[in-house]
């Protein structure tokens, strides 16, 4: 149990929230966080890991908002629409402290830090980045001495984040000094630092390419770390014309940015033929030097003709046992799942070996 633990809400719970349940360890200072769901969702009343199709939690999922703020400290609001917006108001009004893991116009956001300030209450959005970047002073690209891995998706919604997640508490309990920079637009909220807005700003592409440079550069010169972790958002490739996970833009400027000395991949749940795996290596290695060591294969499955259009798609999240089934049946020791402590154990290991040597 955590000295002077406090309970927090997160309100409303979604499938792709139930990660920060599940690393609430990694959160220094909750013993509890209570899942409240929308009302009329039907999810109330189930543990919050059957949402995503793992192993039960021990946490249930509850509707009724009014009633958990009361035994809360803080409250996380991962959304903002009308409805959410009267309970940060009523939140507010019990005295409680606002977290935020989305991103809300000035106007909106302004009246509920007054709102706070008068309350003697504290009000943090943790999708604003308060960090000072770079100054460019010249286009040159600097060397970066720490050794990188990379983690990125072959698209999004594919356990990217928690894979960091996972890594960052990993290294962390191995005793390594980690600098870590996540794809979450709320990776602070873990101790991570933001992926940095310059990167999606109207600037030119050469122009990010310099100052993502420079941006890792100055946190290995303030940190002094042993490894640094990026995640990248955004997918890596093409599934097909209809479906183009972003052409892989985010992740070609980083990779001019930067030398990757080792690569995560993560994969959404598929059958993948013996020919996948080489070419998805050397796609990844001629198109961004991209040094893929293992694949991750989460439990998502995307049914890219799932919607009513081809621009949408359908996340189909699959049973744990249905996921060791998949990788046994693939017979390769590259390809792993992090909920398999064991499998996830010997990647990171085999990462440290091949960067010791």
């Amino acid at each position: 149990m955590k000295e002077n633990g406090k309970i927090a809400v997160i309100y409303p719970i979604k499938k792709e929230y139930v990660e920060i349940i599940k690393y609430r360890d990694m959160l220094n200072d909750y013993e509890t966080i209570i899942p409240v769901a929308l009302a009329g969702q039907g999810i109330e009343d189930r543990d919050v890991g059957e949402l995503i199709k793992e192993n039960p939690l021990g946490i249930e999922v509850t509707a009724n908002i009014n009633e958990s703020i009361k035994s809360a400290t803080d409250i996380i609001f991962t959304e903002f629409s009308e409805a959410v917006y009267e309970k940060m108001i009523y939140s507010i009004e019990q005295a409680k402290n606002i977290i935020c893991l989305c991103e809300m116009e000035s106007e909106v956001e302004e009246p509920l830090i007054q709102k706070c300030k008068e309350k003697g209450t504290t009000y943090k959005n943790y999708c604003i980045s308060h960090e000072i970047y770079p100054e460019l002073k010249e286009n040159r690209l600097h060397k970066i001495n720490a050794p990188i891995l990379l983690v990125c998706g072959i698209a999004e919604y594919t356990n990217k984040f928690e894979l960091q997640l996972k890594a960052r508490k990993e290294f962390l309990n191995r005793g390594y000094c980690v600098s870590q920079i996540g794809s979450k637009e709320y990776s602070s909220f873990f101790g991570m630092h933001n992926f940095p807005e310059f990167m999606f700003d109207n600037i030119p592409d050469i122009e990010k390419v310099y100052r993502f440079n420079s941006y890792i550069k100055q946190i290995e010169n303030t940190e002094e770390p042993e490894i640094i972790i990026i995640g990248v958002p955004g997918g890596a490739m093409q599934y097909d014309a209809d479906h183009p996970n972003g052409f892989g833009i985010i992740n070609y400027l980083v990779s001019n940015s930067i030398i990757v000395d080792v690569t995560l991949l993560s994969l959404s749940y598929n059958d993948y033929d013996e020919s996948f795996w080489d070419f998805t290596k050397n796609y990844l290695k001629f198109r961004y030097e991209y040094p893929v060591r293992s694949f991750h294969l989460s439990n998502i499955f995307h049914d890219i003709y799932g919607g009513e259009t081809f621009d949408k798609e359908r996340l189909v999240y699959i049973k744990q046992n249905k996921v060791e089934e998949k990788i046994q049946s693939l017979d390769k020791k590259d390809v792993f799942n992090l909920n398999n402590e064991e499998a996830f154990t010997s990647a990171i290991d085999e990462i440290i070996n091949y960067l010791s040597n």
